[in-house]
C-alpha cells in the first residue's frame, strides 16, 4: 500500500489531493543480483478529503480482495493492524473487527460465487 498527496487548484481554491494505491509485489533479482520488486494488481483511489476520511477509503481498497475471497481472518487482522495506528477511531474499528469475527460463517463470498454465481459480472 502506498499513498501520496499534492496541492491542486480547484474552483474553490488550492486543495490537497491524495492518491493511494494497493498492489501486490513480488521480489526479484535483476541482472547483476540487484534486488527489485515487480508489482501487479495495482488499484487506485483518489480524493480531496482530509486524511481522516481518506484513510478508511484506502483501507477499504486494501481489504476488499480479502473479503471478496472470504478470507475474513485476514480482514480482521487488517482492521486490527489499522486500529493500532489510528487511536482516535480504535473503538469503531474494534467494533467492526468483532462484527466480522461474529459473522464469519455468513461471509463465504468465494463459495457463493463458485457455487451459485452470486456476485458474478454478467456480460
Amino acid at each position: 500500500m502506498s499513498c501520496d498527496g499534492t496541492h491542486t487548484n480547484s474552483p474553490d481554491g488550492w486543495k490537497e489531493t491524495k492518491v493511494g494505491c494497493v498492489y501486490k509485489d513480488y521480489p526479484q533479482l535483476l541482472s547483476g543480483g540487484t534486488p527489485s520488486a515487480r508489482t501487479s494488481s495495482i488499484r487506485y483511489v483518489a480524493g480531496r478529503e482530509d486524511a481522516a476520511q481518506f484513510g478508511p477509503q484506502l483501507f477499504a481498497l486494501a481489504t476488499e480482495p480479502l473479503l471478496f475471497d472470504g478470507d475474513i481472518t485476514a480482514v480482521v487482522a487488517c482492521i486490527r493492524g489499522f486500529a493500532a495506528q489510528q487511536s482516535e477511531v480504535l473503538d469503531i474499528l474494534e467494533r467492526e473487527a468483532r462484527y466480522f469475527e461474529k459473522h464469519t460463517e455468513r461471509m463465504p463470498y468465494k463459495v457463493f460465487r463458485e457455487k451459485w454465481g452470486v456476485g458474478q459480472i454478467l456480460e
